[in-house]
């Protein structure tokens, strides 16, 4: 992504006010807001988040005409610098995307809020801003991103950074995003609960889930719902999908659609695999017959009625899931988002703030051209083809 594109996404005025209203900006200076954005922007660019204070000298010379020392450029970094850059983050985050995303068949919906979270390991002496997982009684540093979107504006619903520690049913029990009338919740395991599946319920809203593999299912009569039989049914009669309405749970219940279609032979074999291994980790061996069972199930979970979507629209909709981890994957590889450099904290927010920045701007060019690319071809062409 060229700077100049960077540069124009972000005004002298929205910079302004965000300097002074964290304290960045006091008094006349050369490193002025635009400039330091403009510095940190090119750090985490062009240097992979690395540059030493006389690479950053050294730019601002040579391509802003701006003599300031090292020595000037290091008292810059501040609690208000990584303040004033976080609020940045969280302006971009805020703001609505013009380009929509062609989902007629999801027309029934206000709104399609896609979540998930990231977390990454960060350098110990930042254990003081965002908590991390310890070993043998050392508190260790890691951030976990929490991101959710709404698929079809676009819009970022959610954008916020928390301790590695916070995992995401802390996140769906505490959220403060309101859940509106129409809106369709797609999101992974970790944020589900029956009581979570009640509240969205109640809202006059939707909810679309994987079956967690722990969880129990009872027909209405009572009686256990044996997954076996509808995987010898479909397999007999080669179903591609099939679709029964379901108990879920065993003290909290909630009656819900199920939604399955057949897993290939390598998904199976793959989770199988994943199995054993951690089958070995906690030195159990055996795998139940019930739980091969559901391996070769793809097994699904909605509120959503059949005469608003089908099950083939249903297992569609959930594929526009996965775009998420694509999204998260491509923002540790490209952006860098993982990497850690050995300097004061301080200095290290700044940078690790600025590069939120070009994976946000990166995100609204990236969604963009996904829009245009389903529109033309019925397709969601990933992330890493966008860029």
């Amino acid at each position: 992504m060229n700077i100049d594109i960077l540069r124009n996404s972000l005004t002298t005025r929205i910079l302004w006010n965000c300097a002074e209203a964290n304290g960045f900006y006091k008094r006349f200076g050369k490193i002025t807001p635009q400039v330091f954005i403009d510095l940190l922007l090119h750090c985490a660019l062009h240097q992979a988040g690395y540059c030493s204070l006389s690479q950053m000298s050294n730019y601002l010379s040579w391509q802003l005409n701006i003599d300031v020392s090292k020595q000037a450029i290091d008292e810059r970094f501040t609690d208000s610098a990584y303040k004033y850059v976080l609020s940045v983050v969280n302006y971009i985050a805020g703001q609505r995307m013009s380009s929509t995303l062609d989902t007629s068949f999801l027309e029934a919906f206000s709104r399609v809020r896609i979540k998930d979270s990231t977390k990454f390991k960060l350098p110990c002496w930042l254990k003081d801003q965002y908590k991390g997982h310890g070993g043998f009684g050392d508190i260790q540093s890691g951030m976990c991103i929490q991101f959710e979107y709404d698929l079809k504006s676009n819009a970022i619903i959610g954008f916020s950074l928390t301790n590695e520690t916070r995992n995401d049913f802390e996140e769906s029990r505490e959220e403060s995003q309101p859940i509106l009338s129409n809106d369709l919740l797609i999101r992974d395991l970790g944020y589900w609960s029956i009581n979570k599946f009640k509240q969205i319920k109640s809202a006059g809203a939707f909810f679309l889930s994987r079956l967690n593999t722990t969880v129990e299912l009872f027909d209405l009569q009572g009686n256990r719902f044996e997954l076996k039989t509808v995987y010898q049914k479909m397999k007999k009669y080669r179903l591609t999908h099939q679709q029964f309405i379901v108990r879920l749970g065993i003290k909290e219940q909630i009656v819900v659609r199920l939604c399955v279609s057949l897993a290939s032979d390598e998904v199976y074999e793959k989770r199988i695999t994943t199995l054993k291994k951690q089958n070995q980790r906690y030195k159990n061996a055996t795998i139940r017959q019930e739980t091969k069972d559901r391996y070769h199930l793809n097994l699904f979970v909605t509120n959503i009625p059949c005469q608003i979507l089908d099950t083939p629209d249903i297992l569609k909709a959930y594929h526009f899931r996965w775009q998420i981890e694509l999204i998260f994957k491509q923002w540790k590889s490209i952006a860098g988002v993982a990497s850690v450099t050995a300097v004061r904290a301080e200095r290290f927010l700044c940078i690790l703030y600025a590069k939120l920045i070009l994976i946000l701007i990166n995100y609204r060019f990236m969604r963009v051209i996904q829009s245009f690319y389903y529109r033309t071809n019925q397709r969601l062409l990933s992330p890493y083809k966008c860029m």
